[in-house]
């Protein structure tokens, strides 16, 4: 993820998308190299930290979740919508080439039984971020969601007004 701290950036959030339905057909691609940065770290470490604890999303309240682990093809499906949101400066679910977040996930090689997405605009930091979706319900359940087993994330900067774009990826992957 690449974060540039200090900016003063306006805040956008976006619904949350997902789905538990089969996914089209695999067009596989090898992941990139897995050793997350300190802000994937974070993101991981956040998102399992508030998942290990009961939390009022909107008028849900939901019971703890199990922690996630990080994919290395989720990352890469969100660092290349963050990207894409940021090269056009669209804070949307639908990338540019218009596919949705199971789509983009397929694309990666991962085969999935449930994904979901947050995506962000304007957040300068990994708790800055993390506090807005947790404040949403819509967020907040995807981040909670018990069905999700996996994360990947990433921010992406726009060059046009260096505003941050993220994006988090969570999945199950398709049972044998």
């Amino acid at each position: 993820m690449r974060i540039i701290a200090g900016l003063g950036c306006r805040l956008l959030l976006a619904g949350c998308g997902g789905s538990a339905s089969s996914n089209p057909p695999e067009q596989p691609e090898a992941p990139q190299d897995c050793r997350l940065s300190e802000d994937q770290q974070a993101m991981l470490a956040a998102v399992n930290a508030a998942r290990s604890q009961p939390r009022s999303c909107g008028s849900r309240n939901l019971a703890p979740a199990p922690a996630l682990r990080w994919s290395c093809r989720l990352a890469l499906a969100a660092e290349r919508h963050a990207q894409d949101m940021a090269n056009h400066d669209l804070l949307s679910h639908t990338s540019t080439d218009g596919l949705q977040v199971g789509e983009r996930v397929t694309a990666t090689g991962y085969r999935w039984q449930a994904v979901g997405e947050n995506i962000a605009a304007g957040q300068r930091s990994v708790a800055e971020v993390m506090q807005d979706w947790l404040q949403s319900a819509g967020h907040c359940a995807n981040i909670m969601n018990p069905l999700h087993a996996e994360l990947g994330a990433a921010a992406a900067v726009s060059g046009t007004d260096a505003r941050i774009y993220w994006a988090q990826v969570f999945a199950r992957p398709r049972e044998p």
